[in-house]
């Protein structure tokens, strides 16, 4: 049965399913503010005037955006910590990346009352099954915000003000949350 946001208020649907969608929509929308965080990124660390910056950037998805940061890293002499930083924000958002086009491009079922599916046909033509709960999504946006704070330390920290940028440090040591399922 597919179910039309218009049915959220109708008594047919459970609080599960209510909470599902609602982590849903904040993964959506939070990992939204992080592609537009990544271009800004992009756009101050490649040191341009702003609009230049965004006329040449303005269409960068997330992987184009990730490979010209290591390539800004390579021109820039980045410190061997510094790309350290930015590989590990390339890898967290290649998962978070991956989970948001799965659940865009092959949406998912319910499959009891706190987990759903989404299955799709992997490269070779077996299926692939992700299972996935309301609260392996508010990881996710956990994570979102974490990068979100991580872009900016790596774009601005070097202009915060000392107890900014210590408090971004502190954050910044936070461990990920969103394991992708297994």
């Amino acid at each position: 049965m597919t179910i039309m946001p218009a049915d959220l208020s109708e008594p047919t649907v459970s609080a599960s399913t209510r909470a599902y969608w609602e982590m849903l929509g904040r993964f959506v929308a939070a990992f939204t503010e992080t592609e537009k965080n990544l271009r800004a990124t992009l756009w101050r660390l490649a040191d341009m005037p702003t609009a230049t910056a965004q006329a040449v950037f303005a269409t960068v998805q997330i992987d184009a955006a990730m490979n010209a940061l290591r390539r800004i890293a390579e021109a820039q002499q980045w410190t061997r910590e510094r790309r350290a930083e930015l590989e590990a924000l390339s890898h967290q958002l290649g998962r978070l990346l991956k989970l948001r086009n799965d659940l865009i491009h092959f949406g998912a079922i319910v499959e009891d009352a706190e987990h759903y599916t989404v299955i799709h046909d992997a490269t070779g033509g077996r299926a692939q099954i992700v299972r996935l709960s309301p609260s392996l999504l508010a990881d996710a946006v956990t994570d979102l915000a974490l990068v979100d704070l991580r872009l900016t330390l790596l774009a601005f920290g070097d202009e915060m003000p000392a107890l900014t940028r210590a408090s971004f440090d502190r954050e910044r040591r936070r461990s990920w949350r969103y394991k992708p399922p297994a």
